[in-house]
């Protein structure tokens, strides 16, 4: 009788004990998996680069119009004569004319799309610096955190004069954020994969 009432107790116990599970990643980790898998050439040995900018003229033209008038064709030519080159390094992207900016007072139609175009390749290499740097995810001693929602993970983040959200996809390709400070903004990426990791598609 003494047997069956121990094993009984022994059952009894066995059931009760909490069952163990795989834990989950803590947020340092996915925090280091997710950035190992985006391409951020500046946080290696990349200080600078230096190349030349190609542009058909004629064919942004005529993506808005069916033909191109005379008067836009000598346009067009004046604008296509010109050769740029960007340097970028880790405090921005800088255009140029080279051998030397031309001389567009006697034409200032030309001389606006010329600047458009500067301002235009400038801030595209320049909305790309926060990935290459690596800080697009959060640096220390910014506070975050990860919390799984339905469409992969929700990071939060709060600094110095700093609150935002990013929203990754499970593979952990950050889709879109939202900052609160410094100033409020919202934003969307397109990240695509490529041999060095993920980088991003503008």
């Amino acid at each position: 009788m003494r047997k069956i009432v121990l094993v009984g107790l022994f059952c009894c116990c066995a059931c009760s004990m909490p069952q163990t599970s795989s834990p989950a990643p803590d947020d340092g980790a996915l925090l280091a998996k997710t950035r190992a898998l985006y391409d951020a050439p500046f946080t290696r040995n990349l200080f600078l680069f230096d190349c030349e900018v190609q542009f058909d003229w004629k064919k942004h033209f005529l993506e808005f119009t069916k033909e191109i008038p005379p008067n836009g064709l000598r346009m067009v030519a004046r604008l296509q004569n010109i050769q740029h080159r960007v340097r970028v390094d880790r405090s921005g992207a800088v255009v140029s004319a080279v051998p030397e900016a031309p001389d567009f007072t006697d034409a200032p139609a030309v001389a606006k799309l010329e600047q458009i175009f500067n301002g235009m390749v400038s801030a595209g290499l320049n909305a790309w610096l926060p990935s290459s740097l690596g800080e697009i995810l959060p640096i220390a001693p910014t506070k975050y955190a990860f919390e799984p929602v339905d469409t992969g993970y929700r990071l939060t983040m709060h600094g110095p004069n700093f609150e935002g959200t990013l929203l990754l996809q499970p593979d952990l390709r950050v889709t879109s954020g939202v900052n609160q400070l410094p100033q409020p903004m919202r934003f969307t990426t397109n990240f695509i994969h490529g041999p060095p990791g993920m980088f991003l598609n503008r």
